[in-house]
C-alpha cells in the first residue's frame, strides 16, 4: 500500500511542476484535459 501511495504522491508532484496545467480554461474552451503520464505535456 505504501508503494501505491508513494506513486500517487510522485504523480501529484509531477503534475504541480507544470504550472500551465493550473491555468483555468477560457469560457470558450470550457474543459481542459491534461495527460499526466505523457512525457511531453505540450
Amino acid at each position: 500500500m505504501r508503494e501505491h501511495w508513494e506513486m500517487g504522491l510522485e504523480d501529484t508532484q509531477r503534475t504541480l511542476r507544470h504550472r500551465q496545467w493550473l491555468t483555468l480554461p477560457t469560457s470558450v474552451e470550457g474543459v481542459a484535459i491534461h495527460d499526466l503520464h505523457r512525457e511531453d505535456p505540450t
